[in-house]
């Protein structure tokens, strides 16, 4: 499904009707406020490092760098910022934009399996049922192409689109127009229970949506840095 045509593709569900999935809340010192900017984006990175070693960076005061969310290998999700409150994953789209870390490598094509995958789904479709200002799109470009070298389009982005210069994540193997396909199911679903379930295929962790019926009816902290 070509992401232009998800874009705005989330008036389905009444905001506020997706629940938030699992977290461990994990408090990073490294935030501020949005000051009233509101959230049209969300940011995709890949830490670069083990679960431990982001966890490490972003509780250090000294590093000044953090993110909303931390997706581990095997699914598990950890919220380390408030969304009410700016992260500093992105430079100068932090104010706008929630960030989420997926554990691993951007260039290499392992880092995508079928739990982090299914985990950032249900992620993204919550924040954004909470957060209608984010269109359900994945615009191209990068920060080269605006004025100031300032990326200035809302939508599921790269870091790599809003730093081009030191940032490639979550690089070439992530299977963007599936992923978005999977949320704008979430977001477009009907009222009977469905499960999304997101299997990795090949080397690209192409997903796979499954519907089910209803039962009735049968250094590290450089490469992280983004404040």
């Amino acid at each position: 499904m070509a992401a232009a045509a998800l874009l705005l593709a989330h008036p389905g569900v009444q905001a506020g009707t997706i629940s938030k999935p699992p977290t461990t809340f994990i408090a990073s010192p490294n935030y501020g406020n949005r000051n009233g900017t509101p959230i049209d984006s969300i940011v995709i990175h890949t830490t670069e490092v083990s679960l431990q070693g982001t966890i490490d960076i972003f509780t250090n005061p000294a590093n000044q760098v953090s993110a909303h969310f931390v997706v581990a290998p095997n699914g598990d999700i950890y919220q380390m910022v408030d969304t009410a409150k700016r992260a500093w994953h992105a430079t100068y789209f932090n104010s706008r934009s929630v960030g989420i870390e997926m554990v691993g490598y951007a260039h290499q094509a392992s880092t995508w399996n079928r739990n982090n995958l299914a985990s950032l789904v249900d992620l993204l479709s919550w924040i954004l049922d909470a957060n209608p200002l984010i269109p359900l799109t994945h615009p191209g470009g990068d920060a080269y192409d605006y004025p100031g070298d300032t990326y200035n389009t809302p939508g599921l982005v790269a870091h790599g689109q809003v730093q081009p210069w030191n940032r490639t994540d979550p690089g070439p193997y992530f299977p963007w127009n599936d992923v978005l396909a999977a949320v704008d199911a979430r977001l477009n679903a009907t009222p009977e229970p469905t499960t999304l379930l997101l299997a990795a295929i090949g080397v690209l962790g192409v997903c796979r949506l499954k519907r089910r019926e209803h039962a009735t009816r049968a250094p590290a902290a450089q490469r992280l840095t983004g404040r």
